[in-house]
């Protein structure tokens, strides 16, 4: 039984920021994640020159609606911003008129995403978790309202699965498996570090705003700068801490054996 929360996938997500900011583009971070996902292919310079461009703007849209009539910024960054904002009037006049699948639908045909999700190496997966969500979403009285469909996905997860028949090995997550109990506990993976080492150049903080390194292109040097430094630090602490909870559930739910 293998579970997997569909808006855990990479493409599947992108899709629900988008819908996110359909609905209030005062979201920052669900900006930041469509902009610099294959749906729209703006890269960290981008962003960090569309907010150069505007650093007052309390709200990252401000600063792109902002960007594209300024004379700091590049004719083709300009063409990038002007197709973005036309497309997210567009989505979101739809979004009053189409019900959810249906606005799901338009999304992928008009931005081109899933021909781009198509031509990754796990593409076809993100295409049927796609299709998946639209067979799902037709079947539910939330799919009439974008804004009932977001308010519901804000406290309930999606996930599609396969029923395990009697004597057989349930795989699922550990956020999946709290409450539940099982004779027998295999957890993988337990060696693994509890603090992940990968960051991004771009981090986001909700205390400290955005957080980028400093690039020095005449002695070609790259800082980092004390805010980014401020977010790696919160978010360790914050990703250790839910990872301790997680290692806890997990060692919780033998009964037998672990």
């Amino acid at each position: 039984d293998i579970e997997l929360g569909v808006f855990e996938d990479n493409f599947v997500g992108t899709i629900r920021s988008l819908l996110e900011i359909l609905q209030n583009d005062e979201q920052d971070m669900h900006l930041f994640a469509v902009m610099n996902s294959k749906m729209f292919d703006f890269d960290i310079n981008d962003l960090s020159e569309i907010r150069l461009n505007s650093p007052n703007s309390r709200y990252f849209y401000q600063a792109v609606k902002s960007s594209k009539t300024s004379a700091n910024i590049n004719a083709k960054l300009k063409n990038k911003l002007t197709q973005f904002t036309e497309t997210v009037d567009y989505l979101r006049q739809l979004s009053k008129l189409l019900k959810v699948d249906e606005l799901i639908v338009e999304v992928l045909n008009k931005t081109g995403f899933k021909h781009k999700i198509m031509a990754e190496v796990d593409g076809e997966k993100s295409i049927n978790l796609i299709n998946k969500l639209l067979a799902f979403l037709s079947e539910k009285s939330y799919n009439s309202n974008l804004s009932k469909f977001l308010d519901y996905i804000k406290d309930n997860s999606i996930n599609f699965g396969v029923e395990s028949k009697d004597g057989g090995v349930t795989v699922t997550t550990i956020h999946k498996s709290k409450g539940l109990e099982y004779p027998v506990v295999i957890l993988m993976g337990a060696g693994q570090s509890l603090q992940k080492k990968v960051k991004g150049e771009f981090l986001i903080s909700k205390n400290f705003g955005a957080g980028i390194d400093f690039y020095d292109n005449v002695n070609r040097v790259k800082q980092k700068m004390l805010v980014k430094n401020a977010i790696n630090l919160e978010q360790d602490r914050s990703e250790k801490e839910e990872r301790l909870r997680l290692l806890y559930v997990a060692l919780t739910r033998a009964v037998n054996h672990l």
